[in-house]
């Protein structure tokens, strides 16, 4: 969204919910305010503007944002926390599968329905352990699921296994799912699938623990709330603000309107920083603030299935067109912003011959060959 648009957005906003909250204070203080001039004379309730009450407001005002404060730390240290570990489990887990694929990559030839065999089953229960650990993290009032790869593919016993697992023995799914993924691996090393050395294996399986322990990381956070007390203090500190406040301003600014902006702008400060924290708290619910988690199993989803596409066993290699000389792969790299060589020899040396490469145009020249290569192939 254009940044101009922010301040209005309504969407994910606690905006609204600071004004609701506001709004009473603000209207005792317009209404104590009328009262105070309608008695008039000496029979004023506020007859004057002491310092006493300058500084109790101000105290009061300080206090409550330096509660806050503390409250909006913590809970955005607890977001930061979620949403690191998350994507460490996700990074992790794909390393791992694409790791396993890869080393099956030798034998694929000799052994093809093994290997097939053991990379469906494979990224089916990755993309089930992945889906799995984001409903156990899911906080929300109702059911929640996550799409994943088409598990009815797997054998009747291993859903057996996994249906009673969690419904007859209350076992936890994502363990039980790292365990099956831990045994196909050693399985299919075992009968010679994965051709890769133990100590190379190795590795998969501290990755897949690496991911493990960031999902229990993140369930720490979905487990442990904010403690209660401080978060009680905070709102009962926000509501004693709330009735404090019309008090004290009409005590020291006569003007409806001023006086208005003074009870409102302290008081939607502090409740939207409450709200905020409360929404930052809990990093894996369903408000608009919260983390994605649809987004991200749909995109693991997506990495799984790219690692069952028959491209990727392709081995890279170089081109015809490839330039081995030194200077130019270098010049093309220094050229600079200008898109210029560093000194006017390599210019000379070197002019017409370097080509600036970019991430786009990755895209581009994979499509100028492909046309190249099709006009060729349909040439006399």
């Amino acid at each position: 969204d254009p940044v101009w648009l922010i301040p209005i957005l309504p969407h994910g906003s606690v905006l609204p919910g600071a004004l609701v909250r506001s709004l009473p204070a603000v209207a005792i203080t317009v209404m104590l305010l009328s009262y105070e001039r309608g008695v008039g004379g000496e029979d004023r309730v506020f007859r004057t503007s002491s310092l006493a009450h300058i500084s109790l407001w101000s105290a009061a005002t300080a206090l409550g944002f330096a509660l806050l404060a503390f409250r909006i730390d913590a809970a955005y240290a607890r977001f930061w926390e979620g949403t690191t570990l998350l994507h460490r489990m996700q990074g992790e887990w794909f390393e791992s599968a694409s790791c396993l694929i890869a080393f099956t990559r030798k034998t694929k030839a000799a052994r093809s329905a093994e290997v097939k065999e053991f990379r469906h089953t494979l990224v089916r229960l990755m993309s089930l352990m992945h889906g799995s650990a984001l409903e156990c993290l899911r906080r929300t009032s109702g059911e929640t699921y996550y799409e994943v790869l088409d598990f009815e593919g797997l054998d009747m016993d291993s859903l057996r296994i996994l249906h009673e697992a969690q419904e007859l023995y209350g076992f936890h799914r994502v363990e039980v799912l790292l365990h099956m993924v831990q045994v196909l691996m050693t399985h299919n090393c075992m009968n010679g699938v994965l051709a890769v050395a133990p100590p190379i294996l190795s590795r998969v399986y501290q990755t897949l623990s690496r991911g493990m322990v960031s999902y229990i990381n993140a369930q720490k956070i979905a487990d442990t709330m904010f403690p209660f007390p401080f978060a009680q203090c905070c709102i009962w500190f926000c509501l004693f603000h709330s009735l404090l406040s019309p008090f004290l301003v009409a005590a020291i600014i006569k003007d409806k309107a001023w006086a208005a902006v003074a009870t409102l702008v302290p008081l939607v400060a502090m409740h939207s920083l409450n709200l905020f924290a409360r929404e930052l708290e809990m990093p894996y619910g369903d408000d608009p603030n919260d983390l994605p988690l649809a987004a991200w199993q749909y995109r693991f989803n997506g990495s799984m299935l790219m690692l069952l596409k028959d491209t990727s066993d392709h081995l890279c290699r170089m081109s015809d067109h490839v330039t081995l000389d030194w200077d130019e792969v270098y010049a093309s790299i220094r050229a600079g912003e200008s898109g210029t060589p560093d000194n006017e020899e390599d210019a000379a040396r070197l002019q017409g011959r370097v080509v600036r490469y970019t991430t786009k145009s990755v895209t581009s020249l994979a499509q100028r060959r492909s046309v190249s290569r099709t006009v060729a192939g349909n040439g006399p």
